[in-house]
């Protein structure tokens, strides 16, 4: 605005006369106009426990998300439940309709299982949108099983007065640390406990606790009878640990001594 220009233009006349030429000015006038392009995308991911109790809730969150530059359309999540696990609505496939994410959003999405088989479980999720394609993502899951065996070994026969010895096996056959473990061993009225060593030992039961029972692991523990009642008394013995529960039991059979008056 305000500028001005001095064109000089010479010429040479090839013959008289009036001679003269004119200029003409033109002006292009330029409008732009701008837009963003952007791209729609979804990611997902998928959260849980790397272990699990059988039967214990488990519980996995499902995240999806738009990490592009425009809105993703018509998200819809579906998680299908893998053999040995199991939702309490009882379907095998889970579908969530998130609708539209904006670039940036994201949806988490809790869900929550149980283990009903032993072993490595994948539990995998997909997402799918009207215009930002697909993603998939799983979760590994081992389902351990608590284990707790007892066994109990003993004097077949013995004499009135005698000592019969036994031997009580607690063993860890789960996947599981056993923590707190109990056994007590209640020895039958028609006899008494002579020793139990390691246990505390109150009228005719003898107790004893470990602090733990690591998978595979075994303890054995000692206990001394006597009996002045002739005849077959068993001797049973319960371990428990965790909600776990296990019996095991050793007879004996008590025979008088002969005599003759």
């Amino acid at each position: 605005a305000g500028q001005f220009k001095d064109i000089k233009v010479w010429l040479r006349p090839d013959r008289e006369g009036r001679l003269g030429s004119c200029a003409t000015v033109f002006a292009l006038s330029r409008a732009c106009a701008y837009g963003v392009v952007g791209k729609p995308s979804v990611a997902l991911t998928k959260t849980g426990p790397a272990t699990a109790t059988l039967g214990a809730d488990i519980s996995y969150t499902i995240t999806v998300s738009n990490p592009g530059s425009a809105i993703a359309r018509a998200v819809v999540v579906t998680d299908k439940i893998p053999d040995g696990l199991a939702h309490a609505s009882g379907q095998s496939t889970l579908t969530f309709n998130v609708g539209d994410l904006a670039p940036g959003q994201s949806c988490a999405l809790p869900v929550v299982l149980k283990g009903t088989k032993r072993g490595r479980h994948c539990n995998t999720a997909s997402a799918t949108s009207a215009n930002a394609g697909t993603a998939n993502a799983e979760a590994c899951t081992t389902i351990l099983v608590p284990g707790l065996e007892l066994v109990k070994v003993g004097t077949k026969e013995q004499s009135l007065g005698k000592a019969a010895d036994y031997t009580v096996t607690v063993s860890n056959t789960g996947d599981t640390k056993l923590a707190n473990l109990v056994i007590t061993d209640t020895a039958p009225a028609a006899t008494r406990i002579l020793s139990a060593p390691d246990a505390a030992v109150i009228g005719n039961q003898a107790v004893w606790r470990v602090a733990e029972l690591r998978p595979g692991e075994k303890k054995s523990f000692n206990v001394t009878l006597t009996s002045a009642t002739a005849g077959t008394h068993a001797n049973a013995a319960v371990a428990a640990a965790g909600g776990l529960t296990a019996q095991a039991q050793a007879a004996t059979l008590w025979r008088g001594v002969g005599a003759l008056l």
